[in-house]
């Protein structure tokens, strides 16, 4: 602003030779506002303008807005330069109106800037543009949702496979799921042609994302029941709190031998997963009955977290069976494994023949 500040005193002489000559451009000072004239006389105004290698947003009054937010959600300066993390960005080259390849990274020009944390269909192709402006690709985390953008940056709208991975793509090109390909169980990839059959999905949340692994479960509850020697609600009185415990002496386990630190067990978050183990019985899914997400029954228990995270199963008949099956579903696996969680709760149910699974975790 320095160039703004050294010309006020010659400020009504500037302002003669603009619009005798419309010789050059200038910023003016008005009663505590900046405005700018272009070399033909005319105001900078309604939106925003590249002056000097800069970009700034004009009032439809022509006054330039400083330190705050554009209309658009951008941030400016006390310059009124437009900022991304506190960095001023500059105009390397004269864009043109459209695609624009700067320095080997794509970003879209709309006539008077580019394109910056927003999406835009483009010749009937999504695509998204990060806070720099650029093009994204590859699988991108926006707004809580996963995505996947194509090498030449559009969204990717069906379901596809990639490293032996199904990504279930529901609607609006937003992952739902994973399956893992392979099925440990058999030693056979799985037909994944019937991405809408969800009658035996078993999903897992990470990190905003949906995982989805197709576990083994049984059906022969009298051979079961013989086997085990006691009725139903025996099992359950049996099984909902040490079957839970061994789940988490298993988790450790794991957690050691991959180096990580072992979890704490947490009251409060088992009886959490006890509750959504009862839940999955009702509908099996990370959306409870009430149709909320899976996380609520933290925020009504009042668990304070900043990271949480949900693995669900059922039809396994023992610990060690449901923690096989999660550890080989890389979803699950990634909950059980992850650093940033310290504490988990389990929960386990036998209703009607079948044992419910629910591990939860927190940071």
């Amino acid at each position: 602003m320095r160039k703004r500040i050294g010309r006020i005193a010659g400020l009504s002489l500037c302002l003669t030779l603009l619009f005798s000559s419309n010789a050059f451009a200038e910023w003016r000072q008005d009663q505590g506002n900046w405005w700018f004239v272009n070399a033909d006389g005319n105001y900078a105004k309604d939106g925003w303008h590249w002056i000097d290698g800069r970009c700034y947003y004009f009032t439809p009054e022509g006054y330039c807005l400083m330190n705050t937010k554009t209309p658009d959600g951008y941030e400016v300066d006390a310059s009124g330069a437009w900022i991304i993390g506190g960095v001023v960005q500059t105009q390397q080259y004269t864009p043109v109106k459209g695609w624009n390849d700067v320095n080997g990274v794509w970003k879209y020009y709309t006539g008077n800037k580019y394109i910056t944390s927003d999406w835009k269909t483009i010749e009937n192709k999504r695509y998204y543009f990060d806070e720099n402006g650029s093009m994204v690709k590859g699988f991108q985390h926006i707004n809580g949702d996963q995505y996947y953008f194509n090498d030449d940056g559009s969204l990717q709208l069906e379901s596809f496979t990639m490293d032996d991975i199904r990504y279930i793509i529901k609607e609006k090109g937003i992952i739902a799921d994973e399956i893992d390909e392979f099925d440990w169980f058999t030693g056979n990839y799985r037909d994944s042609d019937d991405d809408d059959d969800d009658d035996d999905d078993i999903s897992d949340y990470y990190d905003n994302s949906w995982y989805y692994d197709n576990s083994s479960y049984y059906d022969n509850d009298d051979y079961y029941d013989d086997y085990i020697g006691r009725d139903e609600n025996e099992a359950f009185e049996a099984d909902e709190s040490s079957y839970a415990y061994e789940v988490f002496e298993i988790v450790n386990r794991e957690r050691r031998k991959n180096d990580k630190e072992s979890l704490e067990w947490d009251e409060e978050l088992a009886y959490c997963a006890q509750e959504r183990a009862n839940e999955i019985q009702e509908d099996y899914s990370h959306t409870r009955p009430d149709g909320t997400s899976c996380f609520t029954i933290l925020k009504d228990e009042g668990i304070s977290y900043s990271s949480c995270g949900e693995n669900i199963a059922y039809g396994q008949r023992s610990p060690e069976s449901v923690m096989d099956s999660w550890m080989n579903s890389s979803g699950h696996k990634k909950n059980i494994l992850k650093t940033s969680f310290g504490r988990m709760g389990v929960g386990c149910a036998y209703i009607n023949g079948t044992y419910y699974w629910v591990q939860m975790f927190t940071d």
